[in-house]
Parts: structure tokens; C-alpha cells; sequence
């Protein structure tokens, strides 16, 4: 018997960061580290969307975007610069990276009622990273395929053609937030749910309301 698959956002859907937290604790690094804080601020606004750009694209790791960000503060050593700042970010996950309301609760009814569920990112996380931090969330387990644009060498929409190749189109369902994904997902003819979006064919205002929808579809097969 074929099975419903939620292909979902991770960022936004089930956890979002928490940018306050993150500026006040990457301060601390740079300052620790005897850098300029509006030296970073400003290279984030200007430097880093390209190469954001370039990592969810696949074309260069994130570690390797990182030494070339940190090599414009001209000093020495800025490849452990890079480890460095890495080894920062991946040990205050859990004071800066928040799990949304009853995503655990939501998830489990998910998998409970025998939903596949896949998880599809366009973070500058490589796929490895992006598990890793699934799992410190806790939610790992309710995974059963992950994916990241990097991975995948395509950014959302695009990247749903990819995704369709793997799983038969008329049992997936797309849960996101953003415009152009909801919109990219429906031109491939995916059914899809708006978290606080009504361009979506099902809108709902919490991730709560999921399991209703998902069984409603469901049914409809």
C-alpha cells in the first residue's frame, strides 16, 4: 500500500532561531577573539548572501565560505578561524535554535498514522550538519528522508523536481511558509499546506492543525 508523504520545511515549520540570541552570543565570540563587530556585521550584509548564495547552491561548502569570509579580517590564521567558529555555532544550538509549539506532539501523530515524512532545507548546512541538528532538537526520529539544497545542487522550488523523482507526485503534500515555495510546489502540481500562508490550497495558522489536513488529503485518494 503506497503511502502519504509530508514533504515539509524544516526552518520556519518546526524550529526557527533566535536572531537576538545569536548577535548577542556571535558578539561574544568576536570579541573574544579579538575582532570587529561592525567589521562582521557589515561583511554579513554584504559579503555573506553571496556566498550564502553559493553554499545552498552546492557550489562551495560552508566551511569553505567561512574562511573566505573570515580572510577579509586579514589575519593570520583565519582557516582555524573558520573550526573555530564552527565549533561556536554547533555548541550554542540549543540556546539559540528553538523548537516551535507541539512540533514533537505534531510530529508523532504524523508517524503515527503512517505518514512519510521528508524533511527539505535550503539552510548553508550540509546534510550531515542538518541531521545533526534535527537531532538535538529532538526530532530527528520523525525523519524519514532529510534533504538540503547543497546536497541536492538546487534551492527550493527547483529542487522539488528532484524530489518527485524519488516519491510518486500524487501522494506528496508540501507544508511551507515562504511565497515562492508554496507557489513552486503547486506548479509541479504538489498539493500543499500554508503555514500563515494563503497562497497554499489548505492554510492553517499552526503547525497544530497539520494532522487534520494531512488525513483530510488523504482520505481524498
Amino acid at each position: 500500500m503506497k503511502r502519504l508523504v509530508l514533504l515539509t520545511d524544516l526552518n520556519g515549520v518546526w524550529y526557527y532561531r533566535d536572531k537576538k540570541v545569536y548577535r548577542k552570543l556571535t558578539k561574544r565570540f568576536l570579541i573574544n577573539k579579538g575582532l570587529s563587530v561592525s567589521k562582521f556585521e557589515k561583511l554579513d550584509e554584504t559579503l555573506w548572501p553571496k556566498l550564502k548564495k553559493k553554499v545552498r547552491k552546492g557550489k562551495i561548502s560552508y566551511d569553505k565560505a567561512l574562511e573566505i569570509f573570515f580572510k577579509h579580517f586579514k589575519k593570520h590564521g583565519y582557516k582555524k578561524l573558520a573550526k573555530d567558529y564552527i565549533k561556536f555555532e554547533e555548541s550554542i544550538w540549543s540556546k539559540y535554535f528553538r523548537l516551535n509549539k507541539n512540533s514533537k506532539r505534531v510530529l508523532a501523530s504524523l508517524k503515527s498514522k503512517g505518514i512519510v515524512i521528508v524533511g527539505i532545507s535550503d539552510s548553508v548546512y550540509s546534510l550531515k550538519r542538518i541531521k545533526k541538528l534535527l537531532k538535538k532538537l529532538g526530532i530527528g526520529k520523525y525523519f524519514d528522508k532529510v534533504y538540503t539544497s547543497n546536497y541536492l545542487k538546487l534551492e527550493k522550488p527547483e529542487a522539488f523536481k528532484l524530489i518527485l523523482k524519488k516519491f510518486d507526485k500524487n501522494l506528496v503534500i508540501f507544508l511551507g511558509h515562504d511565497d515562492d515555495e508554496i507557489l513552486g510546489a503547486k506548479k509541479f502540481g504538489i498539493k500543499t499546506i500554508g503555514l500563515k500562508n494563503r497562497n497554499a490550497d489548505f492554510y492553517i495558522k499552526n503547525i497544530s492543525e497539520v494532522p487534520k489536513i494531512v488525513l483530510k488529503i488523504k482520505q481524498s485518494f
